[in-house]
């Protein structure tokens, strides 16, 4: 189901999942899979309401299944412009699980419950020469996403872009320098990975 009213929008979507497939057992350093062999009642919901060129929303993920377990995840994010050259974007959500109890499955799928939040912050300046780019992630370790894609966990990062680009006549049209920079700790602030690339 989808709609529209006035500067409002919502999408529901109900499934029935068979089963089959995998579920995504995210960590810090890396991920593996389970097999999903039982099936689940998944719903997702979203609502968005336009303010001018921004907008505002709430991200409803749902997945039942029965006495092996749930995900719930729900949370808000928005999109702000202040200018016609900059976007910022965030969204915080919360996860609620009850894994199966599914010893056969996973060694980790031991019935018990996990709940943990994740945060998202974004900010884009463009300009015909000039671009930036930054982020920040913070991923509790419980969190999880079971209708998504969420391959990592018990994380934070920092991200930063910038760029400068000319536009050459002859055989080169566009040339761009730039410098990036990435840093990842887990929640204890064990370094995960750290890069610094100038071209």
């Amino acid at each position: 189901m989808t709609g529209k009213h006035g500067s409002t929008a919502y999408t529901v979507l109900v499934a029935e999942d068979a089963g089959g497939g995998s579920v995504i057992l995210p960590g810090p350093n890396g991920s593996d899979l389970a097999p999903q062999d039982f099936d689940s009642l998944v719903t997702v919901a979203r609502v968005r309401h336009d303010i001018g060129r921004s907008f505002v929303g709430v991200l409803l993920t749902d997945r039942e299944a029965g006495d092996n377990g749930y995900n719930r995840v729900v949370g808000p994010d928005f999109q702000f412009r202040p200018t016609s050259k900059d976007v910022i974007t965030a969204q915080w959500l919360y996860s609620a699980t009850r894994n199966p109890n599914r010893r056969d499955l996973s060694s980790e799928w031991t019935g018990q419950s996990l709940s943990s939040s994740a945060a998202n912050v974004r900010w884009t300046h463009n300009t015909t020469h000039y671009d930036a780019f930054t982020y920040y992630n913070d991923v509790g370790q419980d969190f999880r996403a079971n209708t998504g894609f969420v391959p990592q966990v018990g994380y934070r990062e920092g991200y930063f872009e910038t760029g400068y680009t000319i536009f050459p006549t002859g055989f080169f049209s566009r040339l761009r320098t730039f410098i990036i920079t990435d840093y990842q700790a887990d929640r204890q602030g064990a370094l995960i990975s750290r890069q610094v690339r100038i071209p």
